[in-house]
């Protein structure tokens, strides 16, 4: 191996101790992963509520429900015409009994939505891929400011550490 083969090894090996570019790509790693963890919880949580989504599509209704919702059909109160009195109530009743068993989803689905709210503003906010992307440029410019400011000190230690 040669002597810039040498050297360039001795680089590598000492790249930890020297810190040539400061705290710049430790940072810069960490909005990104912020960002991207952000992204891949609210991927996940998509996904998640798509399958509950498929889950209560295909609910069995039962004959009673199904006569129930018939009836509904041509009652003129479900229809909008509510000085009629005798289907007074029927549309809630009707549809309290067809729904009861998907009615217990109500308090996990508002949680649900709520977490994904927040995480949808943490993907647009704070945590947002777009102004991680954005700060690369501004990271990678401080962190080669700070190599080069520091040059002779790292030198120095490159040489004592190369020997």
């Amino acid at each position: 191996m040669g002597a810039a083969g040498k050297r360039g090894e001795c680089l590598r090996a000492t790249r930890q101790d020297v810190n040539p570019f400061g705290p710049h790509p430790d940072t810069l790693a960490q909005e990104l992963r912020r960002a991207l963890g952000a992204g891949r919880a609210l991927s996940l949580a998509l996904a998640e509520g798509t399958e509950v989504m498929n889950a209560t599509e295909h609910v069995s209704l039962t004959k009673e429900c199904l006569r129930g919702l018939t009836k509904m059909q041509y009652c003129s109160h479900c229809r909008g015409l509510t000085l009629i009195k005798p289907c007074m109530g029927y549309c809630l009743n009707v549809m309290r009994g067809c729904l009861a068993s998907v009615a217990e989803l109500d308090g996990p689905w508002r949680r649900y939505v709520a977490a994904l709210e927040e995480l949808t503003h943490a993907v647009a906010g704070q945590h947002s891929l777009e102004l991680a992307l954005l700060g690369v440029r501004g990271h990678v410019n401080e962190a080669i400011l700070h190599a080069q400011l520091h040059g002779p000190t790292l030198t120095a230690t490159v040489r004592r550490k190369s020997r």
